[in-house]
């Protein structure tokens, strides 16, 4: 089997779909992410646990004619979801915090000067299918710096401290009263403010926590968040930040420690933060689970990006991530996966479990009945250089999705495909790729604490690399070693593309694979 153009290093996965037209369009809808039933997803923007449900608010709208709207959906394990429909809010942003007794409020609609609160109307329901918005504006008359042109994206958090903050993304104004954290608010550079108060009544300003370039990050910062349950522990004295970066489209999470009063934070890790996913996945939220004691977080993945004519007629757009566990080491590294919910969804048994052993230029087909929803569990020490899998492969081979990662060069994601993408001709690969590790924390500042995870990295287990891979119609999740994540969206065109291959591409050495698993994947609805 001749990989023209690929050989080379790294372990290459290669993933292919043929999808079979429905209703006079292609069918690229995923089935076990969150997606709407129609019209668009974009962020996540409250999301919490209550009485055994998990809730997952999200925007919606149905172009061009509607606007935004809330979007309710619920599951009580994680993998199958429930569409509970939008619930009235009429506006694209908001987030929820969680009183002393386990009460949500939503806190949504921010603009110049206020911010309102929607409470549940029937707390003996569950699944708190309606809402009310308060007129009242719990932050009015409270003192902001004249150089904060207003409230931007906001959520909430009630803290180890038992202290509510209430967390803005804005920016900073430079200059014109006229500027709002828009696009044209150049040299305003972005920035997160934090209220704070006793009991949700009255709020007072604390500080800028976090503050950055419009040249870097872009001239605001959209759906900040700040926590410390779930994602630290509380001797260590940690808090994170998430941002979500408008100039380079991605979600950072920095860590640090507060300072004085909380008006600042002493940040250890990198001056980018942690970089939560470095493909097609951003205005992420998250939310602390206590059943768990864990951070739960989603991302919303863009749809239909470089889709074309393949998405021509489609009703729907957009995703959610699969929910992935954060949590920050008392070192202040990050660990994160998949929440291990999501294995209810396999098809058991497995299409194929065990070690594999390539000689050098051999290659082994995997027989599977379907590869169009799949997640593979690829375990593998020593060196990666020249092996690869191949999923839902054309018959032909010229349409495909390339995966690989060495420790050298990390990860990349490539796709060529007959489709007429928006942003590149065909059959032009089109690639993301991220590091082989995320940047560690300032050591001069970490306070380490070396029992406080079981994982570690691939350099202190002998180059031992587990690799976790999710094929859901044309979305894509790759997640290495509980730190690298990277999603992205595939549109290929082939309608023979069913063979999955191990394959090792060199010639000089042999490729073992400890272990491979392979399993199809349910729907995250019911029919």
């Amino acid at each position: 089997m001749a990989l023209d153009g690929f050989c080379g290093n790294g372990l290459l996965f290669w993933v292919a779909f043929s999808l079979p037209g429905v209703d006079g369009g292609w069918d690229t809808k995923p089935r076990f992410h969150i997606t709407p039933e129609e019209g668009g997803i974009n962020d996540p923007n409250g999301l919490f646990y209550y009485k055994g449900v998990y809730h997952v608010f999200h925007q919606w709208h149905l172009p061009p004619q509607n606007p935004i709207n809330w979007f309710h959906q619920t599951s009580r394990d994680l993998a199958h979801w429930e569409r509970q429909g939008f619930i009235g809010i009429p506006c694209p942003s908001g987030g929820a915090v969680m009183d002393e007794m386990g009460i949500p409020t939503l806190f949504v609609c921010p603009n110049r000067t206020a911010v309102h609160y929607a409470r549940p109307k029937n707390l003996s329901d569950p699944y708190l299918k309606e809402w009310i918005i308060e007129s009242s504006n719990p932050v009015e008359g409270v003192y902001i710096p004249d150089f904060v042109p207003g409230y931007w994206d906001v959520s909430g958090y009630r803290g180890y401290d038992g202290v509510y903050r209430l967390v803005s993304g804005s920016c900073h104004k430079s200059g014109g009263s006229g500027a709002y954290c828009g696009d044209n608010n150049t040299p305003g550079n972005p920035q997160i403010m934090v209220l704070e108060s006793p009991d949700m009544k009255s709020w007072k300003y604390v500080g800028q926590v976090w503050t950055g370039k419009n040249t870097s990050f872009g001239p605001r910062i959209e759906c900040p968040q700040m926590m410390d349950r779930g994602l630290v522990s509380p001797k260590s004295g940690l808090v994170g930040v998430l941002s979500s970066y408008p100039g380079t489209f991605q979600n950072a999470l920095h860590v640090g420690y507060p300072k004085g009063n909380g008006s600042s934070i002493e940040y250890i890790s990198p001056t980018e933060g942690y970089i939560l996913d470095f493909g097609v996945l951003y205005a992420g939220q998250t939310m602390y689970d206590p059943e768990h004691e864990r951070r739960l977080y989603w991302g919303w993945i863009v749809g239909t990006r470089s889709c074309g004519r393949l998405c021509d007629g489609n009703d729907w757009k957009g995703a959610l991530s699969l929910p992935r566990q954060i949590s920050i080491r008392d070192d202040g590294s990050l660990i994160q996966d998949v929440a291990p919910e999501i294995n209810a969804l396999r098809v058991t048994p497995a299409y194929h479990s065990g070690p594999l052993h390539l000689e050098p230029g051999e290659a082994t087909e995997v027989d599977i009945p379907q590869g169009l929803t799949v997640e593979m569990e690829v375990l593998i020490d020593g060196d990666l250089s020249g092996g690869s899998i191949l999923v839902r492969t054309s018959e032909d081979m010229v349409e495909y999705t390339r995966i690989s990662y060495t420790h050298d060069f990390g990860l990349m994601v490539c796709s060529v495909s007959a489709n007429e993408p928006t942003d590149r001709l065909p059959y032009q690969p089109s690639c993301a790729s991220a590091p082989p590790k995320l940047r560690k924390p300032k050591p001069n500042n970490a306070k380490s604490n070396a029992n406080n995870s079981d994982f570690k990295s691939s350099e202190q287990s002998g180059r031992r690399n587990f690799i976790r891979i999710y094929v859901d119609v044309s979305v894509l999740e790759v997640h290495v070693n509980r730190e690298i994540s990277l999603t992205y969206r595939m549109y290929p065109t082939a309608q023979n593309a069913s063979g999955v291959y191990v394959v090792n591409s060199r010639h000089d050495c042999g490729l073992s694979i400890r272990n491979l698993t392979v399993w199809g994947m349910a729907s995250a609805y019911q029919p």
